[in-house]
């Protein structure tokens, strides 16, 4: 609030309420010793000091309710003594100085006063007390006596009542909060394909094998003396280079001092993002010489001949592709990798004419095993497709296993930055031995492909 200041009197404090230019009836009013002498001069200045301070009221006080209460108390003292009058308006303990610097709190203050029912608590009440109190004394200063007059104090700080936690918590923290140990990770997709890998492990960065190739001749029977069949074959070497994935965070120090744990996190964190690309990859990953050939890229498609149904499902979709792969020459368990809405369609087929849940009896009643393949839902898989096979044909070979190293680099020393790296390093490979043991296809194709014609 901008605050205009009054000369009151040259021998004392420079500053009041009152304007600078000096008017006769109050400089002889505050000149005259005691406590007044009740003469037309002393009543003729404490109208003219009256009519100075409802002045300056006018354009200190904002608020209209408490210009109001000051109007009123104003008026009320008229019938104190010059110098109680003057008392009142001193400029540090005055009340027009209380209601300047306190226009807004005073307004809540006595709102909140009155609704408690404590008349001393408001600012009038306050005044009111401090002239019963002084009642002897100022009585004595009206009779032309010298009295000792207390100043007048007010206490513009209030219990309030009642106590809310609205009123009551001041600033930040209240009331203390307690925190659930640890951190509750991203709900996010996992890597399940990985946990079907069969992997392994070798401190060898090149891995090589060797394939019998081209079989020539067969045997047979042949008489005596007779030329026999000849056959023959040849080895072909195979070899895989490793593959390394990897990821960086950099962060402040000043975070691994302030929160517990976040080493942690970011260890968690640079795991997690290194088996997701290598789930990624593994299922789908186009192969080159830093990338590793995805499963979906090494499969066939449906092919299968002679399995035919009316109304197929794909329950039946997937029959059918168990039935090509056992048809092969390969064995061992069969996986089926399926996406979460196609096994939520699985679950909720019906037959088609008296609408019952429909259970093949090649599928277990949970729905998860279809004639002996392991049916597990993975989100890589797209909507519409499915991947089955052996999966001990697929295999990943572990070079280095997932290593979390942390160090500086550039000028990040000076500033306090540490970079954390996080690397593994794998043999992906397929001997070519065993192709046909993937399939990758739609099950609308593999639908079509079965529908018995009519």
């Amino acid at each position: 609030m901008k605050r205009k200041f009054f000369h009151l009197t040259s021998g004392h404090d420079n500053s009041s309420f009152f304007p600078t230019k000096r008017h006769t009836a109050f400089r002889m009013a505050h000149h005259r010793e005691g406590g007044g002498s009740g003469s037309d001069e002393d009543e003729e200045a404490k109208k003219q000091l009256l009519k100075e301070v409802r002045q300056a009221a006018k354009e200190e006080i904002k608020s209209d309710a408490n210009y109001k209460q000051f109007e009123q108390m104003s008026e009320a003292w008229k019938t104190l003594p010059l110098e109680a009058v003057r008392s009142l308006c001193d400029e540090k303990t005055g009340v027009l100085a209380r209601f300047s610097k306190l226009d807004e709190q005073m307004l809540e203050f006595e709102t909140r006063a009155n609704k408690a029912g404590d008349k001393q608590l408001t600012l009038r009440g306050q005044i009111e007390a401090w002239v019963e109190t002084n009642k002897t004394a100022l009585e004595g200063i009206r009779n032309k006596k010298k009295m000792a007059l207390e100043p007048l104090e007010l206490n513009t700080r209030v219990a309030t009542s009642p106590m809310l936690p609205s009123n009551t918590y001041v600033g930040t923290g209240l009331p203390v909060p307690f925190y659930e140990p640890g951190v509750h990770d991203v709900v996010r997709v996992q890597p399940t394909f990985w946990d079907y890998v069969t992997k392994g492990a070798t401190d060898s960065p090149v891995y090589a094998w060797v394939n019998k190739t081209n079989p020539q001749g067969a045997a047979g029977f042949v008489g005596p003396g007779v030329l026999k069949p000849a056959i023959s074959f040849q080895l072909t070497t195979a070899i895989s280079n490793y593959k390394k994935i990897a990821a960086t965070d950099k962060v402040a120090q000043e975070l691994l001092w302030d929160v517990k744990g976040m080493e942690t996190l970011i260890k968690d964190e640079l795991r997690y993002q290194i088996l997701i690309a290598l789930n990624s990859a593994l299922l789908a990953g186009a192969g080159s010489a830093t990338v590793p050939t995805g499963i979906r890229n090494l499969s066939v498609a449906y092919t299968l001949v002679g399995v035919e149904t009316t109304n197929p499902n794909y329950m039946d979709a997937l029959r059918a592709a168990v039935a090509q792969l056992r048809s092969g020459n390969l064995t061992g368990p069969i996986t089926i990798f399926i996406n979460p809405v196609d096994s939520a369609n699985m679950d909720l087929t019906k037959a088609t004419t008296s609408g019952n849940y429909m259970l093949p009896p090649f599928v277990t009643s949970d729905g998860r095993t279809i004639a002996g393949a392991a049916v597990v839902e993975e989100p890589g898989i797209p909507v519409g497709f499915f991947q089955a096979g052996f999966m001990q044909y697929y295999r990943v070979l572990i070079y280095k296993g997932l290593i979390l190293t942390f160090g500086w680099e550039n000028d990040d020393f000076t500033k306090n930055l540490i970079t954390y790296l996080g690397e593994m390093a794998i043999h992906q490979f397929f001997n070519t031995q065993y192709t046909g043991a993937f399939i990758y296809d739609s099950f609308a194709n593999v639908l079509a492909a079965i529908t018995a014609t009519p």
